[in-house]
């Protein structure tokens, strides 16, 4: 019984010690969000510090840790890409505490990868220098072109918009401009697939990157220098655009956007009203001797009393304030073997012209699936048709509303007492035409269809060897239109006239990679690839055009009683490349790299065509050296180099896709017999521009992660120039298309982001990018220190020893006091009244950039985030044609400095001279000396408040009681404020700076909802 006693104390003891275990145990459960967007993250980890216990989050962001010690314990949870937090939490013995973390984007440690289409790196280990958004700070941003999303965001890359008509293309830029005669424009690349940027339509300026949706995009990187763009080789000097889309995977989830809102114009011209330009025509004829009454008779004045002449602002009577529409649904989720995302897209925008307008609608489908455990199948797919009405813009044509509707005669009036349209402009001299009737008359319309996708295979043949196959095709089929309306006095000759066309482009892509991924020791670790591409880009155009049409109703070409022509070509290249890198990195610490690709394109000659490049980088991880563990304020720092030699071969706008040949046409005729003629001469010889780039590089991360950015300096050379070479004249050719000249662009880039506050659920963060950058020409061809414009696309004046594209003028010297003269500067520095002959000619800058940038804050506090992004252009200088025309002497309208500080006594100290009818004798004209001087010459930098957006993200336990995980309503706000000096309508959109259709004010509003 003794013995029993105490057996049965133990045995009951051992029964209790679990419940007494427990007792001193608890519980801790929460979700954990996206801060920015309140999505959940599943696989999130979150561990109880100095324990070895945690869980991973589920796909609902929540996670559940049991046995968790009772008192005080310090809470850790951690996500790929997002800063880790903890927090100290009281566990109840017994009981359940609840802790919700809201994790953000880390800024903490360098970027994670660095994406190429052939393989992914870690980016502690890349030799290159590159820039990357993500696809949340692409989604917030009011763009309908995705590279718009990266103007002002990243350094090292200058992107201005071609036009503000709806979904056109962006001019985009990296690190310069490194050829003369070339293109200028990256490389892109849409999941693998090779997208050219030319804009291959006659009656838009539609970016073939319009049909790519924003909220469809992961990330855009751009890759810069030789070692992260050698593997593309000679389609690689200008950089590399990688755009990756979003895949599947997790639990189901549906998302919606809808989006609406308003365009309008940044801002127009002050041009005179009717009774101010009568008064000043007048006043014009006065001086020149010619009594007002002949003026108003000539121009069909109604009246010699400017009071008493009254008519239409005809740029309000031209456009409009436009309403833009987008929706966008998508699908997302998948198992353990199949993930899957599906959206869709729909969007209609109202331009600024009247009439004006593109729609979209269009669909995506991403699909991969694990067909075994070393094979991995994938396709994506974007099929996209658009519908669009244009205008005519960007050049110096009279029935361009973006330069009629500031020159037309004010007086004139839009329409008769009957409503009708005033048809002709009696009195209108050149600009005759009523702009308004013709945009509602007239027609030039596109309907497109672009397939844009690649299906791909990949095979774990080892777990240090893989392979992998991918196709990808982009198609476009464009359907074009323009037709002039017999109704019309201009058309009414001919009964109306219609031209139809249909351009069908296909480039199709075939790559095969072999990559592997070998660690021979624990220190030492080797990546590569080999592989072969080959790239077929074929472009087929037919059209038609006729005049003759019974009716205004009928447009079709069968109703025209005249064909007037018909044309059709077809246009082809190919590229061969075989490839290969090698990455080494010792201890997390010493990386080099080495990447050569032999390449051979279809547009150079026999015995050029193939070409090698290549480049060799090197990095430091210094922030892993022993000696960096006492610097406890430094999370990461890395130093980079490298040094390539890559190609340049897009000059096919230019010069066509063969150049390099002899070539034959047909259009020559003798005694009514047809024939052929010689159309080129060719260059056998014939090859690449090549580019020598430097990088050098520093990437920091210090103060927790409060403090980031890098620095760049860079230097690029590009010799073998694609220049016309002057040709005897019995030749038969003016020029012959050769290698020949070099230039040089060199600058430097800083980047740096800061989080300013971070407490209380306050958060303010400040990001900044700067690049300074020039340009040289090096050398020409045949001892030659200058080229004119006329003799190459692209400029006025390439000078050895001097920066690229420079306006050349004679100096502009005032207005002389004693008689309201214009005058000017002859060679010696002598003031003239005359322009030309002995008349001294000045350089005045170029319109590239001196530097560029953005800036921006974004401040959140519970759900409420406002995000505040400035970018900034400076440096180029462009001739104000708009100015010229508008401002200058001619006898149309005018805007109201004309009216304003002009000469009018001796004595006078003005800036404009004397207004005077015609040309003045004893000088030269007022126009032809106001455009070959400098007076309209000038400075086009801009800082533009980008974009501003307000948003809130509705709470949590509002919304998920009916299903909703996560609802945000925004406002946005594009270009709403220009600071600049120039005083054209938009200093971004400069070119010609005439007519151009100018970027536009855009406030939306929506509302963003996932199931």
């Amino acid at each position: 019984m003794k013995r029993l006693i105490p057996s049965v104390v133990f045995g009951l003891a051992l029964l209790l010690l679990p419940g007494l275990a427990w007792a001193q145990q608890g519980t801790v459960t929460g979700t954990v969000t996206e801060a920015e967007t309140g999505e959940p993250l599943p696989g999130a980890t979150v561990q109880i510090a100095d324990e070895n216990t945690g869980a991973a989050s589920d796909a609902e962001g929540q996670y559940r840790i049991t046995g968790v010690p009772a008192g005080e314990n310090t809470l850790r949870v951690s996500f790929v890409g997002y800063q880790a937090q903890e927090r100290n939490v009281n566990v109840p013995a017994g009981g359940t505490v609840r802790v919700n973390f809201q994790l953000r984007t880390s800024q903490a440690q360098l970027e994670e990868v660095v994406v190429s289409s052939y393989a992914v790196e870690e980016d502690a280990r890349v030799t290159g220098a590159s820039e990357s958004v993500s696809g949340e700070d692409i989604a917030t941003q009011d763009v309908q072109n995705v590279s718009g999303a990266l103007q002002g965001r990243a350094s090292g890359i200058r992107i201005t918009s071609q036009s503000g008509a709806p979904g056109s293309a962006f001019d985009v830029q990296v690190r310069g401009q490194s050829t003369i005669s070339g293109g200028t424009q990256p490389l892109y690349i849409v999941d693998g697939v090779q997208v050219g940027p030319e804009n291959i339509s006659e009656e838009s300026n539609l970016s073939p990157l319009a049909g790519l949706t924003p909220s469809d995009v992961e990330s855009i990187q751009v890759l810069k220098d030789a070692s992260a763009t050698a593997i593309y080789g000679a389609r690689a000097a200008n950089g590399v655009v990688i755009i990756e889309t979003k895949d599947g995977g997790g639990e189901t989830r549906v998302n919606f956007n809808a989006e609406v809102g308003s365009v309008s114009p940044l801002q127009q011209y002050n041009i005179l009203s009717a009774s101010e330009w009568a008064e000043h025509e007048f006043l014009k004829a006065e001086n020149a001797g010619i009594p007002p009454a002949a003026i108003a008779n000539a121009f069909g004045i109604p009246s010699t009393n400017p009071e008493e002449v009254s008519g239409p602002n005809w740029y309000d009577q031209s456009t409009r304030t436009g309403v833009t529409q987008s929706y966008q649904l998508s699908v997302s989720g998948g198992d353990e073997q199949t993930d899957f995302r599906i959206s869709g897209t729909f969007e209609r925008d109202k331009g600024q012209v009247i009439q004006s307008f593109l729609n979209q609608a269009g669909v995506r489908a991403n699909v991969q699936h694990d067909v075994t455990d070393d094979l991995t199948v994938s396709s994506k797919l974007n099929a996209i048709q658009n519908k669009s009405r244009g205008t005519i813009g960007g050049g110096a044509f009279i029935n361009s509303p973006f330069w009629a509707s500031y020159l037309i005669r004010p007086h004139l009036k839009v329409r008769e007492e009957d409503g009708d349209y005033n048809l002709p402009l009696e009195g209108g001299g050149a600009f005759n035409r009523n702009i308004v009737a013709q945009e509602d008359f007239n027609t030039q319309s596109t309907d497109g269809v672009q397939v844009l996708g690649d299906v791909s295979a990949t095979w774990e043949i080892t777990d240090w060897l893989s392979a992998r196959t991918l196709f990808g095709l982009n198609f476009n089929d464009l359907s074009e239109k323009d037709r002039r309306d017999p109704r019309l006095p201009n058309n009414a000759d001919i009964g109306g006239s219609g031209f139809v066309s249909d351009t069908r482009e296909l480039d199709q892509n075939f790559s095969q990679t072999l990559n592997y991924d070998l660690s021979p020791g624990e220190r030492h670790d080797i990546t590569g690839l080999f592989g072969a591409e080959y790239r077929r880009q074929k472009t087929q155009f037919v059209g038609a055009d006729g005049e003759g049409f019974p009716l205004f109703v009928f447009q079709n070409l069968n109703n025209a009683a005249t064909p007037a022509g018909v044309n059709e070509f077809e246009t082809e290249s190919r590229f061969l490349g075989f490839f290969g890198d090698a990455q080494y990195t010792y201890d997390d610490r010493y990386t080099g790299s080495l990447t050569l690709r032999y390449d051979g394109s279809s547009r150079f000659g026999e015995d050029t065509r193939y070409g090698l490049f290549g480049s060799v980088g090197g990095s430091w991880s210094i922030s892993e050296e022993a000696f960096m563990e006492e610097v406890g304020f430094v999370e990461a720092l890395e130093l980079r180099g490298s040094y390539g030699v890559l190609g340049n071969s897009d000059f096919q706008d230019a010069f066509g896709n063969f150049a390099a040949r002899r070539l034959y046409g047909g259009g020559g005729e003798y005694s009514g017999t047809a024939g052929i003629q010689p159309s080129s001469l060719g260059q056998s010889e014939l090859t690449w521009e090549e580019s020598t780039q430097i990088n050098v590089g520093l990437d920091y991360s210090v103060f927790g992660g409060r403090l980031s950015g890098s620095f760049n300096l860079f230097r690029n050379d590009t010799d073998k120039l694609l220049l016309g070479r002057d040709l005897p004249a019995d030749s038969g050719f003016d020029t012959v298309l050769d290698n020949v000249g070099e230039i040089r662009t060199e600058g430097f880039e800083i980047a740096f982001n800061t989080v300013n506050v971070d407490r209380g659920g306050f958060r303010w963060d400040t990001e900044f990018n700067i690049t300074f950058q020039r340009s040289e020409v090096l050398s020409l061809f045949d001892g030659r220190e200058e080229l004119r414009n006329g003799q190459q696309p692209g400029g006025d004046l390439y000078r050895v020893g001097e920066p690229l594209g420079q306006y050349e003028r004679v100096p502009w010297a005032g207005v002389n006091p004693a008689n309201g003269r214009p005058l000017y500067k002859d060679e010696d520095g002598n003031l003239t009244y005359f322009v030309g002959g002995q008349s001294a000619e000045e350089t005045y800058g170029n319109n590239l950039s001196d530097y560029y940038g953005g800036f921006g804050n974004t401040f959140s506090y519970a759900g409420l985030t406002l995000d505040v992004f400035f970018q900034f252009d400076y440096g180029r200088n462009t001739f104000n044609n708009d100015r010229y025309f508008i401002d200058g002497n001619f006898n149309f309208n005018h805007t109201e400095n004309v009216t304003e500080g002009f000469w009018q006594k001796p004595g006078d100290v003005s800036e404009r001279p004397l207004p005077w009818f015609g040309n003045r004798p004893g000088g030269t004209g007022y126009n032809s000396g106001f455009f070959n001087s400098s007076v309209y010459m000038e400075n086009a930098s801009y800082i533009r408040l980008k974009q501003v957006r307000l948003s809130y993200s509705l709470p949590s336990s509002l919304v998920r009681g009916i299903g909703i995980q996560n609802a945000t309503i925004y406002v946005n706000g594009s270009n709403l404020a220009t600071f600049t000096n120039y005083t054209g309508l938009d200093p971004e959109i400069v070119g010609t700076a005439i007519a151009q259709y100018p970027n536009n004010e855009r406030i939306t509003g929506g509302i963003n909802v996932t199931l």
